[in-house]
């Protein structure tokens, strides 16, 4: 193979290093906490009183479901069409998932809101059956569906390759929007876990995207804001 083909492959797939590097390491990482063996009293229940006006609803599993497809597609649409928007998604999500390792490597957390027995029988609630056997309600807290959900919708929010396209960035805050709620719906999250889950969304948000805005002096009477248009 010829040193400018050497070249130009790298030059493409380069930057997808890091991010293959990280979810190796985040895998592992998240593997090992899973392994870990608690009893409910040395973890930190997780409980709001919200949650317990928040009905089970099997119908979430579609959206939930449907996240890994969304993510993939977020940032392999940025990969392709906007390296710099990779690359600031990549961080921003990186920082979150970061944090959410050392969360709960520090404080073993876990849920405690799955119904006993599913209150319908249909393919919606076989299909949640099978997301609860297959994944545990251990470290929960801060909920990485929630803020990977916002690091798509930012993501999507900011790429100039959507300026012209309204109509799909409006899909990406809904789909977000319905992966979030799939949370609560699902059992799979407290009110707490997406809470935590925004609020860090928003200030990796200002790091990621708005801090040459924030370092820069803002002109008399405008005031910074995000161009849906």
């Amino acid at each position: 193979m010829r040193q400018t083909e050497k070249n130009g492959i790298w030059e493409f797939w380069g930057d997808a290093v890091p991010g293959v590097v990280f979810f190796i390491m985040y895998i592992t990482f998240f593997r090992l906490l899973e392994s870990r063996s608690y009893s409910r009293e040395e973890m930190w229940l997780i409980h709001a009183p919200l949650d317990d006006f928040i009905p089970f609803s099997e119908i979430f599993i579609i959206p939930y479901l449907l996240w890994f497809g969304f993510v993939f597609l977020t940032f392999a649409w940025l990969y392709l069409y906007d390296r710099e928007g990779y690359q600031n998604a990549c961080l921003f999500m990186f920082t979150g998932m970061s944090v959410f390792l050392i969360v709960s490597a520090l404080i073993p957390n876990g849920l405690n809101l799955r119904p006993a027995v599913m209150p319908r029988d249909n393919v919606f609630t076989h299909l949640t059956a099978m997301l609860y056997r297959g994944d545990t309600s251990t470290n929960v807290f801060p909920s990485i569906h929630v803020y990977n959900s916002m690091a798509c919708a930012f993501a999507a929010v900011n790429t100039r390759t959507l300026n012209n396209h309204r109509i799909w960035r409006f899909f990406w805050i809904v789909m977000a929007t319905l992966v979030i709620l799939s949370t609560t719906f699902l059992k799979q999250h407290s009110v707490m876990d997406v809470s935590a889950a925004l609020l860090m969304s928003m200030l990796v948000y200002i790091y990621v995207y708005r801090k040459n805005e924030v370092a820069a002096p803002v002109p008399a009477g405008h005031l910074g804001r995000v161009d849906f248009s």
